[in-house]
């Protein structure tokens, strides 16, 4: 018996042929071959195993004319593979985030592909897991670029999941340098310029949120060929420099790796604020760059990106974010004119005037001018927002166009959300993608819709919740009705009242009646009972008399006994029972023992509620 099998559309090879990373969205196939494909009721059978949830996906494929089988995971993978911008296990956004965030949950999955066949034996179908063949691969979401590696080879530097703007290189370059004037060292750089907004939801000169993904994986599906080897990469290298090409402040960000993860690095000044750089210097910051460095010398091991602050005074941006096809996020700031509008859906229904079913001689069918014969269900309300642009080049309509065809779209207004990030859908069915030689003569426009209608209402969660009622009913009349003459109730003090003792000594204890004016306590009822003391009271002459206890409901009925140890002042005793249930004793009293207390006067409030905690 021969057993074989083959992957194709591999975007990185692991360490081994049965590893590698694919993208969710490109035709990853799995073709096998075997000698037994004659066999009655043969199939290849794939099994598709989701790491991060363990369920399985099986299926069942005939052979086709070359007796083979061929599998395309591309489907299933697209559907597995996580989209959402919120963090896993939170209510964090991915954009915002202040600190590095290793995720091998968001935009990312592995899987475990396991290949054999089976077919009738004794008229019965059998899988043969004798010949299984088992491949294991790291899926990130989108197409990458024409399966164009993204993580850089041993001639290229490793990129992050990010549509490059194509200023680089020959009038593109010269663009940027007049935009920003960048010194000549840096204009002689390859970089990858992207251009951000001012935030000025609190007027703080602090740019729109920003990340860079990052591929993460520890060598665990990836040959080292592929990504960053491990241990060589220290970390990012951030310096920030002002208008006049002084550097404003340089930091670090340390690198991390993980099986089948993304890396997150936040690069907005909004998201290093607070922990990486402080208020003054994201005022004076202008432009900065970002790059991974590592080896023995701490070289630069990544492309570098640089980043710069657009200004626009006369409108409000808004942001946009959006899942890339090489899964990342990309974002773009519109600075210009930007409208919202809503459209109405209505349906409605008319309706006869007057009540036909109710109407008698002596009081007869008549109509009010109240009355409603056309009536409003309740409508569909769509928000739309329209965006336009700054003048952008041509490599930045190139830049935007996977936001045109993202599953995943977000936006950020800084004049109406509260900062607050929202969902939308992308209402334009065509994108025109200028090319004049990077001229600015062109806006983009963006439609919009909000893709949750309740969008600044979170119903879930609210900062000054509604308090709930109090849990406890208190009872404020205490009489004693038996018990040592050296225990007595003292004056009544709203829900309480004062317990004196006179140099009773040990095993001595009271009978209090409790009512709250002629009601009293109800047999069955749970009851709470708490009596704070201020004093210690004296060693007991043995360790039982230190005991002492509180019955609900007296000693002849039935009820339940706490004891406690009174050495402590300021630790309250606490009973919480069922209210004794005997019928022949009364049901409004409650026992107190008392342990050895030597001579002296001791006082403490009695609180006894219906309830649960501690009520007083």
């Amino acid at each position: 018996m021969a057993y074989s099998t083959a992957l194709t559309g591999l975007t990185a090879q692991g360490s081994s042929e049965f590893k590698g990373l694919c993208y969710s969205n490109n035709d990853t196939s799995f073709t096998m071959t075997s000698s037994e494909f004659a066999n009655s009721g043969f199939k290849y059978v794939v099994n598709i195993v989701d790491n991060a949830t363990n369920n399985e996906y099986k299926f069942y494929i005939a052979p086709n004319a070359a007796g083979s089988g061929v599998f395309n995971a591309k489907t299933i993978f697209n559907q597995l593979v996580p989209t959402s911008l919120v963090i896993p296990d939170s209510d964090d956004i991915l954009i915002q985030i202040t600190e590095p965030l290793l995720s091998d949950k968001m935009m990312v999955n592995t899987f475990e592909i396991e290949l054999y066949e089976g077919y009738d034996v004794a008229g019965v179908f059998t899988e043969d897991l004798s010949v299984m063949v088992t491949y294991d691969l790291m899926c990130i979401y989108g197409k990458g670029k024409g399966n164009f590696l993204v993580m850089g080879s041993n001639e290229t530097l490793p990129i992050a999941l990010s549509e490059c703007f194509d200023n680089t290189i020959g009038f593109n370059a010269e663009t940027i340098a007049s935009r920003i004037n960048i010194p000549l060292a840096l204009q002689q750089e390859v970089i990858n310029w992207q251009r951000v907004s001012r935030s000025n939801v609190t007027g703080a000169e602090d740019s729109a949120f920003k990340i860079l993904s990052w591929i993460g994986d520890d060598s665990t599906y990836l040959n080292n060929n592929y990504i960053f080897p491990s241990g060589t990469v220290t970390g990012f290298q951030f310096d920030l420099y002002d208008n006049e090409y002084n550097v404003v402040t340089s930091f670090n960000i340390p690198y991390n790796y993980g099986a089948g993860s993304l890396y997150h690095l936040p690069v907005g000044l909004k998201n290093l604020l607070g922990g990486y750089i402080d208020q003054d210097e994201a005022d004076a910051t202008t432009f900065w760059t970002v790059f991974a460095y590592g080896g023995l010398t701490n070289i630069q091991i990544s492309a570098k990106y640089g980043f710069y602050i657009d200004d626009d005074c006369k409108h409000n941006p808004v942001h946009v974010y959006w899942l890339n096809q090489k899964g990342g996020w990309d974002s773009f700031s519109f600075i210009k004119k930007n409208e919202r509008s809503i459209e109405v859906e209505k349906k409605r229904y008319k309706q006869y005037l007057g009540d036909y079913n109710g109407a008698t001689a002596s009081s007869p069918f008549e109509t009010k001018n109240y009355s409603r014969s056309l009536t409003e269900r309740e409508p569909i309300v769509k928000t739309f927002i329209n965006l336009t642009s700054d003048w952008v080049t041509e490599s930045e309509f190139k830049f935007m166009k996977d936001l045109f065809q993202s599953k995943s779209v977000w936006m950020v207004d800084d004049n109406v959300d509260g900062y607050n990030i929202l969902p939308v859908v992308v209402e334009d069915n065509n994108f025109l993608m200028r090319r004049e030689r990077n001229s600015r003569k062109y806006n983009q426009q963006l439609r919009l819709q909000l893709a949750n209608e309740y969008d600044t209402l979170n119903i879930t969660a609210s900062e000054y919740p509604i308090p709930g009622p109090d849990p406890c009913v208190f009872f404020d009349t205490f009489t004693k009705s038996g018990g040592s003459t050296q225990i007595t109730v003292g004056s009544n003090y709203g829900d309480a009242c004062n317990l004196v003792v006179t140099s009773a000594t040990a095993g001595r204890f009271i009978t209090v009646t409790v009512s709250d004016g002629a009601v009293g306590p109800v047999a069955g009822e749970t009851y709470y009972v708490q009596i704070d003391y201020t004093n210690n009271t004296p060693a007991p002459a043995t360790t039982s008399a230190k005991l002492g206890w509180i019955k609900l409901g007296s000693q002849l009925g039935g009820g339940s006994i706490t004891y406690f140890d009174l050495q402590n002042a300021g630790t309250p005793i606490i009973a919480t029972g069922v209210w004794g249930t005997s019928a022949t004793a009364p049901l409004n009293y409650f026992d107190l023992k008392l342990p050895s207390w030597g001579t002296g006067t001791y006082s403490g409030n009695i609180y006894v509620t219906i309830g649960f905690g501690n009520c007083p």
